[in-house]
């Protein structure tokens, strides 16, 4: 029950803050819920209605307003909320608005309430809110959410009930004191009145009395999921049985502590967590609520890139080819192109989260999984508290070991421009482009629920990615054929990413692959990437000398080539190559043919006959083959003329 009690210190340490317009600067206050409302009733000082108008703004529609803990969970049941509530409570059905009234007139008439909500129920009496709603133009029918109300008093700043500190203090004080639990026993018979008032025993999270939750909040990863963390309802089958004779065995807590854990968790999911599928959230906090970044964050989200000027072309889009061309002259702000200087940023960045690791502070992560999106239960996939220097050496290996090359898409910042051009840095990608490189980018929301969860031990233990995912992966990067060609780079960036880390940690060796072409390394698997690099940059000249624009050879066999090198590369240089090699210049021709024979010269003599399977390690010299052509173009072209000239 830790993780409660940790909520609840957020709460207490949030509660007081300044909130913001869109209510994100501080937690629910407890025994409040946040439901969207249709109408804004306006009154004055003695109830006398003023004026109604419809809540067109979508955002203006969240209401927070008092609750009490059964009509914050009612589903089908006739339960009524004690100030703002459907059309059918507030001025309706009979029976509904009975106890509507009879609730609304408690609060009002006891110690408790404010002139605004006495006012409210003066106005609530007339019956008249069905006539007055017509007489301000407003259709019945429209009215299909809640009813808030706003009163307005002469001297007063803030007439809107649902923003008022002190009705919902008022409220709170209300539920908890003998008042309610009098109006509980005067209304209700006795089986009811053990849906209203709540008993007094041990809490377990505490450990001392208080007044024990009869029902725990919904609405946690959003307002219309219903799912409960902790529920007990279900006598018939085996939510308790079989261990416990009653629920209140398996689990007692507080209803002040239950309500303050949900209202911080409900906030901190949606200021700072992430959703990712249908019912999976995820969230790291402290005890002061501070914001922290996503632990399912890629690079780019903790380093933002700033988009260049240019627009995209069609070109920078699409284009899998590092050719001969001229690199973008203009570089986008916030990018990496070295390991050591991508690691100092992430590192800096990261101390600024998480703080100076000589003052230790709590950090928690915890993520949720809807059983079934946005109803019946959800459940605690993960949950752990760790010191911030833990966190902070835990996010810096992760990021580290798994950087490599990244293809990003930044946004512009001029709205007109749909495309800016794609940005070639250092970075790491996200536990869901993970998931897409393994299974497909219309993978289904529930694999990438699995499979990020699956990845979360990795970022905070520095254990190995699992060997089927780094499998999948790589199988998806030896099958580019069938890539979309705007996701070729992403897919075998990712896989590349994916061995890496899993060697580095195998091997427990930090710099066992280097970012950058290692002309001198001669293990095969490496080398024969090279030279699948070398025969598609062979061919692409020849096509842009010729004109034409098609799929080079390489890719089209890059998965027979994966499974067969030695018989594969005979193919492609023996048969494939040679008709685009007589359209080369002869000092081009000359120069890549020398450039096979450097890397070929690099094989024992066994290894480069052998056919057995390529590991993922051949996508590494594949993609630092490639990239170092593109960032050799002027240099290499110096090299082709020099050649020529001898």
């Amino acid at each position: 029950m830790s993780w409660i009690t940790e909520l609840a210190k957020v709460y207490d340490n949030t509660i007081h803050n300044s909130d913001n317009a869109d209510g994100s600067g501080r937690p629910v206050p407890m025994f409040h819920t946040a439901n969207n409302a249709s109408v804004t009733v306006t009154v004055d000082e003695t109830g006398a209605f003023v004026d109604a108008a419809l809540v067109e703004d979508k955002k203006e529609r969240v209401t927070v307003m008092p609750c009490t803990e059964s009509c914050a969970a009612r589903t089908s049941g006739a339960d009524a909320y004690p100030l703002c509530d459907k059309l059918e409570y507030v001025a309706g059905d009979c029976a509904k608005h009975n106890l509507y009234a009879h609730l609304l007139e408690a609060w009002a008439e006891s110690d408790f309430a404010t002139e605004k909500v006495r006012s409210v129920w003066h106005y609530v009496q007339t019956g008249t809110l069905l006539q007055d709603l017509q007489a301000s133009g407003i259709k019945i029918e429209d009215v299909k959410d809640f009813v808030r109300w706003s009163v307005e008093i002469p001297g007063d700043t803030k007439p809107e009930l649902w923003k008022d500190e002190d009705v919902q203090k008022n409220w709170i004080d209300f539920y908890n004191s003998e008042a309610f639990e009098n109006y509980v026993k005067e209304n209700f018979g006795a089986k009811e009145q053990a849906k209203y008032i709540r008993k007094t025993d041990l809490d377990y999270t505490e450990g001392a009395t208080a007044k024990i939750a009869a029902y725990h909040p919904a609405k946690i990863r959003n307002a219309g999921s219903s799912a409960k963390i902790i529920s007990s309802n279900d006598t018939t089958n085996y939510t308790f049985r079989g261990r416990f004779l009653t629920d209140s065995e398996a689990c007692q807590i507080s209803s002040e502590t239950t309500q303050k854990a949900h209202s911080a968790l409900r906030w901190l999911l949606k200021r700072q967590g992430t959703s990712l599928g249908d019912g999976f959230s995820i969230v790291t906090w402290n005890a002061a609520g501070e914001d922290f970044p996503s632990l399912v964050a890629g690079s780019t989200d903790l380093l933002p890139i700033k988009a260049p000027k240019e627009p995209a072309t069609k070109k920078d889009a699409l284009e899998f080819d590092f050719g001969f061309e001229e690199p973008e002259k203009e570089e986008p702000q916030g990018i990496y192109q070295t390991s050591p200087e991508f690691a100092k940023a992430v590192n800096n960045r990261l101390k600024g989260y998480y703080g100076d690791i000589s003052h230790p502070q709590k950090i928690l992560v915890m993520a949720i999984k809807e059983a079934t999106p946005g109803q019946g239960r959800a459940s605690i996939v993960l949950y752990r508290e760790l010191q911030n220097s833990e966190m902070l050496e835990a996010l810096n290996n992760w990021y580290k070991r798994l950087s490599w090359y990244i293809t990003y898409w930044p946004k512009s910042e001029d709205e007109k421009k749909k495309k800016v051009p794609p940005v070639h840095a250092i970075g790491t990608p996200t536990p869901k482009t993970i998931a897409e490189c393994a299974y497909g980018s219309r993978v289904k929301g529930q694999l990438v629920e699995k499979t990020v969860q699956r990845i979360l031990p990795c970022i905070l233990d520095g254990s190995l990615i699992p060997a089927d995912l780094e499998m999948q992966c790589v199988k998806s990067a030896s099958n580019l054929l069938v890539v979309e060609n705007f996701r070729r780079s992403v897919v075998l960036e990712t896989a590349c990413s994916v061995y890496k880390y899993n060697q580095i940690i195998k091997t427990r060796n930090e710099e066992v692959y280097q970012l950058a072409l290692e002309e001198n390394r001669t293990t095969r698997d490496y080398l024969y990437g090279r030279l699948l690099a070398i025969a598609q940059q062979e061919e692409n000249a020849a096509l842009q000398k010729m004109g034409e624009s098609r799929e080079p050879n390489a890719i089209r066999y890059i998965q027979q080539f994966a499974m067969k090198p030695a018989s594969t590369w005979k193919t492609l240089y023996a048969d494939k190559l040679k008709p685009y090699r007589q359209r080369l210049d002869p000092g081009l021709k000359e120069w890549f043919e020398r450039k096979i024979q450097d890397v070929t010269s690099l094989f024992e003599a066994d290894d480069y006959i052998s056919d057995r399977p390529l590991t993922g390690e051949y996508l590494l010299g594949y993609q630092c083959q490639l990239k170092d052509f593109r960032k050799k173009t002027e240099s290499v072209n110096n090299s082709i003329e020099e050649d020529t000239e001898e």
